[in-house]
């Protein structure tokens, strides 16, 4: 079987439906924010701050289950032939970035248990400055398949859907704190911890998403020096950042 047929097919439909189906049996676990803390940290004050909070974001079930349900639709339809496999896996990036800025946006809205910050925020209060820059380039580097015939739709659709998802990230660094006022201390701790969760979670998606379509689109692509460059560099910038993101055990998204 031609290379190219294998991984626009085969090997992108399975991603996806796996990808989707990963997504929907964890969508109970992701949505449990005690998995933002170890267990040595967890007292009894802590937890019942994290049940507070839960019920505060009442954040539905329903942001996991649909991204997760278009994916493994998208993966069916790329493995019987009615979608092109990278096409697939941009509709599924932005219905991965739709669902993390839904999740913001509930957030966001929650007026009546708004805090104001006890402390300015600034771009570099959760994450180095360097990995501004860094996410600007792997937004963009997409877009350098936009001239490979059957590459112009996914790349647009990849780079938009990064683009909103650092976007997400660093609106979430600056939204106001979420407290009911109950144990300001407790609720504070658990307000900034899951604030580095998310902030981390959001770049490291952020990060993802370019990385799994540059290494899926590189072997099929024309060879070229540009797209080898962006290759490296979207390579280079993922490595940078997920790699001390796994080794320090931040959490993905909630």
């Amino acid at each position: 079987m031609h290379i190219s047929i294998l991984m626009d097919r085969w090997y992108i439909g399975l991603f996806l439906v796996g990808f989707g189906l990963v997504v929907i049996l964890r969508a109970g676990a992701m949505h449990d924010l005690r998995r933002a803390f170890t267990q040595e940290e967890r007292t009894p004050e802590l937890d019942a701050a994290i049940a507070r909070r839960q019920v505060l974001e009442a954040t539905p079930l329903a942001v996991w289950y649909v991204p997760g349900a278009i994916n493994v639709l998208l993966g069916i339809a790329v493995l019987s032939g009615k979608l092109h496999g990278i096409v697939g896996y941009g509709f599924g990036a932005c219905a991965l970035a739709v669902s993390l800025g839904t999740t913001y946006l509930r957030m966001r809205n929650r007026g009546a248990t708004r805090a104001a910050a006890l402390a300015p925020r600034t771009l570099t209060s959760i994450v180095p400055l360097v990995w501004y820059p860094a996410a600007a380039i792997v937004s963009v580097a997409p877009l350098a398949f936009i001239n490979v015939a059957g590459y112009a739709m996914a790349s647009v659709l990849v780079s938009a859907a990064t683009m909103a998802i650092f976007g997400f990230a660093v609106a979430s660094n600056s939204m106001a704190s979420i407290m009911s006022g109950e144990n300001p201390q407790e609720e504070l701790q658990v307000d900034q911890r899951l604030r580095c969760a998310r902030v981390f979670g959001l770049f490291g998606a952020g990060m993802g998403v370019p990385f799994v379509f540059v290494s899926m689109v590189s072997p099929i692509a024309p060879s070229s020096i540009l797209h080898t460059t962006v290759y490296l560099l979207v390579v280079l910038a993922w490595c940078a950042l997920v790699i001390p993101l796994l080794m320090r055990r931040v959490r993905l998204p909630i």
